[in-house]
């Protein structure tokens, strides 16, 4: 009789016990499937192909997984993109300056006088130094991609940098007979930053107004350039202003963005438009405000960063 009892209590259990495991198992594996046929549609995929994936599935975390999936790619795509593009347009100003530097020097080497070959050592060397201005630039735009995202910002005395870039520039301004002033360097004034950061927006700021504002600008007799700090409620302005040949209201949003040179005739020569696009990129990454406007009197170009105060 207890054979006969066990008998029929475990046999109902053992078949029940089978088919849950059997259903059990085919629904864990009908569930798992997306992720199966996920996992072989990225194992033959080509490093080239960044096309979006395909999931269907029941389970909703499996879809929202393929879409975060998709997500991801679209930024990789699009970081791909940007690289390419970046690395062909380096490429297209590297070769300009080089070539020229090489053409220079077989031209002096060809005709072999001695004012022939040290004008033509001048112009080299100017080439050259055009060049190194461009690979200092993508320096400049690689260390801000570098940093995107991992940027904390710190109390920085803005007064003592920009006394630090008047004095690195003030030479250079004189030889150009540029009168370079400053205001509001009397205080301490602090904001919330990074110090490389904030440096090469001063830097690039003055430069690119020594550069481009008084080319071709015989009007400008007196050509000024002026640093400026005013501090708001709770922001610190920086301002270079000049009176030099302006910029169309309508070609200020082009000069921010990479390789867009503005409308002035001067920079079709000069430079490979990054000067403002570094500092854009570098007041994005600060949380700063950047704004083109006019200078005095509606001459000239006046770059305005606001800072957070620190």
């Amino acid at each position: 009789m207890l054979l006969q009892l066990i008998a029929a209590t475990l046999l109902p259990l053992a078949a029940v016990l089978l088919i849950l495991v059997f259903g059990i198992q085919r629904l864990v594996g009908t569930d798992l499937a997306p992720l199966v046929r996920l996992e072989r549609d990225l194992l033959s995929r080509d490093a080239r192909d960044l096309s979006p994936v395909q999931v269907q599935s029941q389970v909703r975390d499996f879809v929202r997984l393929g879409e975060s999936f998709n997500a991801l790619l679209a930024t990789i795509r699009r970081a791909v993109v940007a690289q390419r593009e970046f690395a062909g347009n380096i490429a297209h100003e590297l070769r300009t300056p080089l070539s020229g530097i090489r053409a220079l020097a077989e031209f002096g080497l060809r005709d072999g006088s001695q004012a022939v070959m040290r004008e033509q050592l001048a112009e080299i060397i100017r080439t050259q130094d055009k060049a190194s201005r461009l690979v200092d630039q993508l320096l400049a735009l690689a260390f801000a991609e570098e940093v995107s995202g991992t940027l904390r910002r710190e109390p920085v005395r803005l007064d003592t940098v920009v006394r630090e870039a008047l004095l690195r520039f003030i030479e250079r301004a004189d030889a150009q007979r540029i009168d370079l002033g400053a205001s509001g360097l009397d205080e301490p004034v602090m904001v919330l930053g990074n110090t490389a950061l904030i440096e090469g927006i001063v830097n690039n700021l003055i430069d690119n107004a020594c550069r481009h504002a008084f080319l071709e600008n015989p009007l400008a007799h007196h050509p000024q350039i002026t640093v400026s700090l005013d501090v708001l409620d709770s922001q610190v302005r920086l301002a270079v202003t000049d009176n030099g040949v302006g910029l169309p209201e309508a070609r200020r949003a082009e000069v921010i963005q990479r390789w867009r040179k503005s409308s002035r005739e001067s920079l079709l020569r000069e430079g490979a438009g990054l000067g403002l696009a570094i500092v854009s990129e570098y007041a994005r990454l600060l949380g700063a405000q950047l704004a083109l406007d006019s200078g005095p009197a509606g001459a000239g170009l006046s770059v305005a960063i606001e800072f957070d105060r620190g």
